[in-house]
């Protein structure tokens, strides 16, 4: 099964009609049967009821066309994020003290990278003066010298709305 079959198969729901379908694909009828009939081969179960005058689901073809739209979006899903990312690389540069965030980062950087799995995360480890001349070349996205808990969590939740809503 494949995500063309899974095509063929909805819009032949769409319209319960072959040759409707197989326009909609620039194929020809007996083409968009075959496929459809692999694919019923394949799910050892018939997905339509086909006779003269008309195509109809089968009980099984009706639960299957639920699953089929939801695997075609969640396709279209991916295939968006994966362009989105290729467009637009993220990498969060933190530019941080080793000793006070020894702690702690460790956690924030992996509870980010579960939300934000495209986003790259660099760890910059520098001595004050350094994070300093960093933060005014704006060489790290987010500098961090000694902070308290709550400091952190307010700059995660300032981070993830500017990330969710395009800011910066």
């Amino acid at each position: 099964m494949d995500q063309k079959q899974l095509a063929y198969f909805v819009s032949v729901a769409k319209y319960r009609n072959f040759s409707r379908a197989a326009q909609d694909f620039y194929l020809t009828q007996p083409a968009i049967s075959h496929q459809i009939k692999m694919l019923e081969k394949e799910l050892e179960t018939e997905l339509f009821v086909r006779n003269t005058k008309k195509v109809a689901l089968t009980d099984s073809g009706e639960l299957f066309l639920e699953d089929a739209k939801i695997i075609l979006d969640a396709m279209d899903q991916a295939k968006q994020k994966l362009s989105l990312a290729k467009e637009h690389p993220s990498v969060l540069r933190i530019s941080h003290l080793s000793a006070p965030t020894h702690q702690f980062l460790p956690d924030v950087v992996n509870q980010f990278h579960i939300l934000y799995p495209h986003v790259k995360i660099k760890l910059i480890r520098q001595d004050a003066l350094q994070i300093s001349e960093s933060a005014s070349r704006q060489d790290a996205d987010i500098v961090h010298t000694k902070l308290s808990a709550d400091v952190c969590q307010y700059l995660m939740a300032v981070l993830q709305f500017n990330l969710e809503h395009g800011v910066g």
